[in-house]
């Protein structure tokens, strides 16, 4: 449910709630089955368009909340366990634009700020949720020469995160930087070509526990033809 409300041509102010359920797979210790995990948001933001409609911008702020949220069972890992409930609060903010005719852009930041608000064990409450930064950056831009031609990168930076729901450990902020070339022989081929972690960057994705990290992929190149029929 939402409203949208635009008091000029050019600006656009908008909130709205959405609810969601997700079903779980598997069962508690006992051989029960688990309530599906629901879910809660509120959004509340505007939308701008600059620059001669050029440049839109968009900020927001939201809240989302998550219960019956579950996890392995302390006391007997092969099984689930609900815990009770998170909440994340936070705001998103973006600029995407057409700097000429053929330079693109766009830029977001988002800022998040997540914990355990419900637990079975009380001293997790107020704890980080794992796997979710704080503060995240993007820069993506794309520069289309002639009527074939199109060059871009993308750059992407994640802030410290904790790697479990007990915060006993934390995955390092990594910025993370990816290039692409395409050439268009046609209308229905087309070349690309793709370099992603330009820096061979060394990090970590996410986890589960401090015995199940995710390490990012190190530098990969990728060809491809693509074709359009």
């Amino acid at each position: 449910m939402g409203l949208l409300y635009t008091p000029k041509d050019a600006l656009a102010l908008f909130t709205n709630r959405s609810t969601s359920f997700l079903p779980v797979q598997g069962t508690t210790a006992s051989g029960a089955s688990l309530d599906p995990e629901t879910g809660t948001q509120y959004e509340l933001g505007a939308k701008a368009a600059l620059l001669d409609q050029k440049v839109t911008a968009t900020v927001s702020l939201f809240e989302l909340t998550r219960g019956d949220v579950a996890v392995s069972d302390r006391d007997n890992p092969s099984a689930l366990i609900p815990i009770g409930e998170q909440r994340a609060r936070g705001l998103e903010a973006s600029l995407r634009g057409k700097l000429t005719e053929s330079w693109n852009l766009y830029l977001a930041y988002g800022y998040t700020d997540a914990e355990t608000t419900e637990d079975t064990n009380g001293a997790l409450i107020g704890k980080p949720i794992r796997n979710v930064p704080k503060n995240t950056w993007s820069l993506a831009m794309n520069y289309v020469i002639g009527e074939a031609f199109n060059v871009g990168t993308a750059i992407n930076y994640v802030d410290e995160r904790t790697g479990d729901i007990e915060g006993s450990f934390s995955l390092p902020d990594y910025w993370r930087a990816d290039m692409f070339a395409s050439y268009a022989l046609n209308k229905q081929w087309q070349l690309r070509l793709a370099v992603e972690n330009i820096t061979d960057e060394k990090y970590y994705e996410h986890a589960f526990s401090l015995f199940e990290v995710w390490q990012g992929a190190p530098r990969t190149v990728s060809a491809s033809i693509k074709a359009t029929f």
